[in-house]
């Protein structure tokens, strides 16, 4: 069984420069009482814009302020990360020289919803195919209550991931 005191930190977290509720000092501090090793910050890509999502600069300033920040924590880290949008076409929101300069990159399918299932399938994978991208997020875009998922062919996007070294979250 999976206790609290197993959990050796996070990844896929959002900070008020997107649409999270707490600053990053904040997210640390808290992450740090919790009695965690590490928190990985993924605020969301500027696609995103219904949540206040970074574009490049702002994701460069959030990287630095990470990696000043960790110059002051002994026993803990702040991993730097994106959750970048798949965009229509399979490519990602940023492009590989901003995505090279992350600890990590969570892709994630935010709109199109209505592709066949075909296209979105393909969409996906060509996404997790990128050599920056670490996660995929939210495979099926369900909302437990509120959304169905859109059709997309899971097995297909699981066989895709493994040789890619991509791993599935939330």
């Amino acid at each position: 069984m999976l206790e609290p005191e197993n959990l050796r930190g996070c990844f896929h977290c959002h900070t008020s420069a997107s649409d999270g509720r707490n600053s990053l000092e904040e997210m640390a501090a808290a992450a740090q009482e919790l009695g965690l090793q590490y928190l990985g910050i993924a605020d969301h890509s500027r696609s995103s814009v219904q949540a206040g999502g970074l574009d490049a600069a702002r994701l460069r300033l959030q990287v630095a302020a990470i990696a000043k920040l960790n110059k002051t924590f002994d026993g803990f880290r702040l991993f730097a990360g994106v959750e970048c949008d798949i965009l229509r076409d399979g490519s990602l929101d940023f492009d590989d020289e901003t995505l090279g300069q992350l600890d990590y990159v969570v892709a994630s399918v935010h709109s199109a919803f209505q592709l066949p299932e075909a296209e979105l399938t393909a969409r996906i994978i060509l996404a997790i195919q990128n050599l920056h991208v670490t996660f995929l997020a939210h495979p099926t875009s369900r909302l437990l209550l509120r959304r169905e998922s859109y059709a997309v062919d899971i097995p297909s996007i699981l066989e895709a991931a493994s040789p890619a070294g991509t791993s599935s979250c939330k």
